[in-house]
């Protein structure tokens, strides 16, 4: 295999969605009902290359039934990273910006996701290593784009506590400034 092609990963995802429905309704006024669909509802197809050792490159494609037809740039950022010399990041592009958990049991996404996810093209910047993860992203939030104002005007922080698996899950803080 030729060395560049170590370099490049490539992941995706497929999710198909069947239900079966059957109404049986007890007054003999009523027809039951039966319904049955299969849909094809996510493909995502990712691409993550490591241009040299401190630039590494991520794209995402996303097609969802009824909602990104044709297929949407999900994600699409360079990042800069110097972590053999510092512990510092730099990414830009299209991105979620980091903003809050949302970690879930259930089979759709919580309301605080669909209320809090943020995909903006921005840039971050920020400090990690095995316990820390803390960035401030800046970009153009979405009630500046309404108003026409092409200035930057939205700040993001984010603060990741990640502590040994034995002890507590994940801690984190988040904080806005529009």
């Amino acid at each position: 295999m030729p060395e560049w092609m170590e370099r490049i990963n490539i992941s995706g995802l497929i999710e198909v969605e069947a239900a079966h429905e059957s109404m049986d309704f007890k007054d003999p006024q009523e027809t039951d009902t039966n319904s049955n669909d299969i849909a094809l509802a996510t493909v995502e197809l990712g691409i993550d290359a490591v241009i040299n050792k401190h630039v590494t490159g991520h794209v995402l494609l996303l097609w969802e039934e009824d909602k990104t037809e044709p297929v949407d740039l999900d994600e699409g950022f360079i990042t800069l990273s110097g972590m053999d010399v510092a512990p510092l990041y730099v990414s830009a592009g299209k991105m979620y910006v980091p903003f809050g958990s949302f970690g879930s049991h259930f089979i759709s996404d919580p309301i605080t996701l669909e209320i809090g996810e943020t995909r903006e093209s921005a840039v971050r910047a920020g400090f990690v290593n095995d316990m820390f993860d803390i960035s401030l992203s800046i970009f153009n939030g979405d009630i500046y784009k309404i108003n026409d104002d092409s200035g930057i005007k939205t700040i993001v922080g984010s603060a990741v506590f990640t502590l040994p698996e034995e002890a507590l899950p994940d801690l984190g803080l988040s904080f806005g400034l529009y």
